[in-house]
């Protein structure tokens, strides 16, 4: 106990946080002040429901001594505040589920969305699940790899189409996830977890003739 006013300010240690004052809480409270004869006193701090998908957040709150008062800190003169979360992970899937296109030398634009923002990265790979369609023939990946930078809800992945100058049958193909680097920061739509890409025929009708209009032939 002591006979006169003590106040210790509360700073925030940002080596040791990774919440966002703001954004993940408020700290109502920045001083801790103990009248004379106190040896209690109450730091307020306010957890803001954000609706985003993290790990677990943490905020580090130091005491800082007033130096004149000649009153020493000892420990723990710091204390982690862990904010555990509580939001599902968003959602992946793809933006349409049916495109129709041209065969010829093109690149078709496949759009990826997650349904909410998230803190973590969302990393992964799409493959071709099914279809007629011949990788190298009618069409080709630059790459199938994605990746959702934390706070992002659209990625897009370019999809060259190839034409191989042969008149054939439409082509089509079926896309769908391969791979997470971390499933557990993601989850599916049900409906939307494919795309299902038709290549409609570009190229002519073979033409049939004969070689040659008239044909001598002697008998005998």
């Amino acid at each position: 106990k002591v006979l006169t006013n003590v106040s210790f300010p509360v700073v925030v240690d940002s080596t040791s946080t990774t919440a966002k004052r703001g954004v993940n809480y408020e700290l109502l409270d920045s001083v801790a002040v103990f009248l004379a004869g106190d040896t209690l006193d109450t730091i307020r701090l306010r957890v803001i429901q954000d609706n985003v998908y993290s790990d677990t957040l943490r905020v580090r709150l130091s005491l800082k001594p007033d130096v004149s008062s000649g009153i020493r800190v000892v420990n723990p003169s710091a204390i982690t505040v862990s904010i555990l979360n509580t939001d599902a992970p968003p959602r992946i899937s793809f933006q349409d589920t049916l495109v129709t296109v041209r065969e010829g030398d093109t690149t078709l634009f496949v759009v990826l969305l997650l349904d909410k923002l998230s803190y973590k990265q969302v990393v992964g790979s799409v493959g071709v699940v099914g279809g007629s369609a011949l990788s190298g023939i009618n069409y080709q990946f630059a790459s199938t790899g994605f990746s959702f930078p934390p706070m992002t809800t659209r990625v897009v992945l370019p999809l060259r189409l190839l034409d191989d100058h042969k008149y054939g049958p439409n082509r089509d193909l079926v896309l769908s996830w391969i791979s997470f680097q971390d499933s557990s920061s993601v989850g599916f739509d049900p409906v939307k977890n494919h795309e299902h890409v038709l290549i409609q025929e570009s190229d002519a009708r073979p033409v049939m003739a004969f070689q040659k209009d008239s044909i001598v032939v002697q008998i005998g």
